[in-house]
Formats: C-alpha cells, structure tokens, sequence
C-alpha cells in the first residue's frame, strides 16, 4: 500500500484558521457533558453515513448557534 507522508505545515495559522480553531473549541466546550443528548438527537440522523452524532451536532449548530469573529465567538442561546 501507498500512504502519502504528511508533511507538518510550517506556516503561520491564517486569521479563518486561527477563527475555526476558536469556533471548535467554543462549540466542543458548550457540548462538553452533552454526550447522552448529542447521541439521542443526532445519532438516528448518522445512522448509515459516514459520519457520528457528534460530527453532525457540530455541521449543525458551528454555522447556526455561533456568533462572531475572532476572539470573540460566543454560543447565541437564542438560535440554539
């Protein structure tokens, strides 16, 4: 088998890098002991995808229940 060899990027994170990182860690911490109701809500959707409850919980509420721009992404309780 062929595997490709990942080489580490060097550069500087960009300002949409460094954003994503902050978004990730605000949603992944408001989900933080949520694990039984992520399972239940999102779990029949992931059911013959790809993808797990909590990849699709985080598809779902990163674009619709964050607000801002680095540094300051906030949950918006009021779309959440």
């Amino acid at each position: 088998m062929n595997y490709k060899v990942q080489r580490r990027n060097n550069n500087p994170p960009t300002i949409k890098q460094l954003n994503n990182r902050q978004q990730m860690k605000v949603i992944n911490e408001f989900f933080s002991g949520m694990k039984q109701l992520l399972k239940t809500g999102f779990g029949p959707e992931a059911r013959g995808t790809t993808k797990n409850y909590q990849n699709l919980a985080i598809e779902y509420n990163k674009p619709n229940a964050l607000k801002g721009y680095l540094p300051d992404v906030e949950i918006d309780y009021s779309k959440s």
